[in-house]
């Protein structure tokens, strides 16, 4: 699987883990292998060493954002209160703050936030933000 700039395999146990981090780190390709996980889950997390690769991934993963905010926008309610959006999924009325500090959905709190990659749900209101402006 490929995350936004390195790579992250299928959950195994921790013996396999281990053992896979170990041959990934022993390749010169490949940097900053880990093993991460819990409660008898784990994967490893590694990246390629090529800075043109690493861009690729990051271009990509903010690509794909991009691409589901446009897709799924029908499927969010979006209240602007204050400071802040509050972007709400129809479907299973879920609530994300978004702020020009970020979102507080788990892609951007995990992911995006260290990496300076923007969520759907920042790349939504954005669009909204655009959007009205044109209007006025």
């Amino acid at each position: 699987m490929i995350t936004t700039t390195g790579y992250r395999t299928k959950l195994m146990t921790e013996k396999r883990a281990q053992s896979f981090c170990k041959c990934v780190s022993a390749n010169s390709r490949f940097t900053a292998a880990e093993v991460c996980g819990q409660n008898g889950k784990f994967f490893v997390y590694y990246e390629p060493t090529n800075p043109k690769r690493r861009e690729f991934l990051f271009q990509k993963a903010q690509a794909d954002r991009i691409e589901r905010a446009k897709s799924q926008k029908d499927q969010y309610d979006f209240n602007f209160i204050g400071h802040a959006w509050i972007v709400v999924k129809k479907k299973t009325q879920e609530q994300y703050e978004v702020s020009e500090y970020g979102c507080s959905c788990p892609d951007f709190q995990n992911r995006g936030k260290d990496l300076g990659i923007h969520c759907k749900h920042m790349k939504m209101t954005e669009d909204r933000k655009v959007t009205n402006a044109a209007r006025k």
